[in-house]
C-alpha cells in the first residue's frame, strides 16, 4: 500500500503528523505502507486532499489500470459547495477580497508545477499581496481566501468518483461529505492512540523554559490572544505547519502549556489532530471550547473562549506542567485505541 504525497510538494513536512499516524495504523493493521511521490497504478493508494488539475489527471490515469484503488484523506470541512466557509472572515465581500481571491487562486494553481519555472510569476503575485497588505488588508491567511478554497473543492469534486473511499479526519465532517459525494464511501479516519504512552517525566529532567506554545496558522484572531499573553510578560513561541517533527517535539518538550485557539471567532470545530498530537507528546494543553466537541476534549483543559487568557495564566502558574500532561496522556491511552478501528477502515475501504 502506498501513501502518496507528491501533490503537496517534494518534501511536505506539513504532512508528517498525518502520514506518520496513518503509516503506524496501517502497520498495525498488517500492511507494509510505503511512500510514493506519484500514484502507483495497479496498487492500493492513500492520498491526502489538495489537488490541481495536473495531479487530478495523474490519479485518473492510475485509476484506469485494473487493480488500482485510491482512498483520499479529507482534511477540510465541506460548507455549501466549497471548503471552510464559516464567516465572517471567509464570507466578507469587498473589492480587496475579490482581488485577494484572484491572486490566491492563481497562486494555488501555479504552486504545484515546478516552482523554478514559475518564479517570475510568483514574484509578481507576492508584490500584489504586499501591496494589498500595505493598503490595509491584513487578513491574508488561507482561511480568508474564498477563491483558494473554491478551487480546492472543485478539484476534489473532479476526482471524487475515482475514489474507493473518502477518509474524514473529524467525525463532524462525515455527514456533509456523505451528502455531497453520494457515489463514494465516506468513513472516519481514527485519530486515536496507537501503541503505548511515552516515558514519565522525571524531577531531575530538563525543565520547560517556554510558557506557551502554539503551532498553526497565525490568523488575526489567534494573534490577538497570543499578543495578549506576551503583553502580560509570558514567553510565547509560535510554530507553523512546516516545522519538521524534530523541531515540533523539541518545543513541545520545552513548553509548560500548549495551546489550541480557533481559526476565528465563528470557527465551530475543534482540531482533533492537534489535540491528538499534543496528547501523544504528553503536553499539557489549554484549548478554546468549540461549538462542537470531540473525544479528545476530556483530556485537555477546555475553556470558554472568553476565559482563554485567564485559564492560560492560571494553568501556567499552577506548575507541575509535565506531570499533569503525562497524566492526561496515560488516561488518553488507557481509554481509547485506534488499532481495531484502523483494521476495519482498511478492510471496508479496499476490500468491498
Amino acid at each position: 500500500m502506498y501513501l502518496v504525497y507528491g501533490n503537496h510538494g517534494e518534501a511536505p513536512t506539513q504532512l508528517e503528523d498525518i502520514l506518520g499516524h496513518v503509516s503506524r495504523g496501517l502497520q498495525l493493521a498488517g500492511f507494509d505502507p510505503r511512500l510514493a511521490q506519484e500514484p502507483v497504478a495497479g496498487e492500493r493508494n492513500v492520498v491526502i486532499e489538495c489537488f490541481d488539475a495536473t495531479f487530478a489527471s495523474k490519479l485518473a490515469r492510475a485509476a484506469r489500470v485494473p487493480g488500482t484503488r485510491i482512498a483520499c484523506i479529507a482534511t477540510e470541512f465541506v460548507t455549501d459547495g466549497t471548503f471552510n466557509d464559516f464567516g465572517p472572515e471567509a464570507s466578507r465581500r469587498s473589492v480587496s477580497r475579490e482581488l485577494i481571491d484572484s491572486v490566491s487562486t492563481a497562486t494555488y494553481r501555479s504552486l504545484f508545477p515546478l516552482l523554478r519555472k514559475r518564479a517570475p510569476k510568483l514574484i509578481r503575485m507576492g508584490r500584489k499581496i504586499r501591496q494589498l497588505s500595505e493598503g490595509g488588508v491584513h487578513n491574508l491567511t488561507q482561511y480568508a481566501l474564498g477563491g483558494y478554497w473554491r478551487t480546492r473543492f472543485e478539484h476534489f469534486q473532479e476526482i471524487s468518483k475515482l475514489l474507493c473511499a473518502i477518509w474524514c479526519v473529524s467525525e463532524h465532517q462525515v455527514a456533509a461529505y456523505r451528502s455531497e459525494f453520494r457515489e463514494t464511501a465516506v468513513r472516519l479516519l481514527p485519530f486515536l492512540p496507537l501503541g503505548s504512552p511515552g516515558r514519565p517525566p522525571t524531577a531531575d529532567g530538563p525543565q520547560p523554559d517556554v510558557d506557551f506554545l502554539f503551532t498553526g496558522t497565525e490568523t488575526p484572531y489567534r494573534r490577538r490572544a497570543l499578543e495578549t499573553l506576551r503583553g502580560l510578560g509570558f514567553s510565547v513561541v509560535v510554530g507553523n505547519s512546516l516545522w519538521p517533527a524534530s523541531i515540533y517535539r523539541h518545543f513541545v518538550s520545552r513548553s509548560k502549556v500548549s495551546l489550541h485557539i480557533r481559526q476565528h471567532e465563528r470557527w465551530p470545530y475543534p482540531s482533533n489532530i492537534r489535540y491528538h498530537r499534543l496528547l501523544e507528546e504528553g503536553a499539557l494543553t489549554v484549548a478554546e471550547r468549540s461549538e462542537y466537541g470531540c473525544v479528545q476534549d476530556r483530556y485537555v483543559v477546555s475553556v470558554d473562549p472568553s476565559e482563554l487568557v485567564e485559564a492560560c495564566v492560571r494553568e501556567v502558574r499552577r506548575g507541575d506542567h509535565k506531570q499533569r500532561g503525562y497524566a492526561a496522556q496515560l488516561r488518553y491511552y488507557a481509554d481509547l485505541s485506534g488499532k481495531e478501528r484502523f483494521s476495519s477502515l482498511v478492510r471496508e475501504s479496499f476490500d468491498t
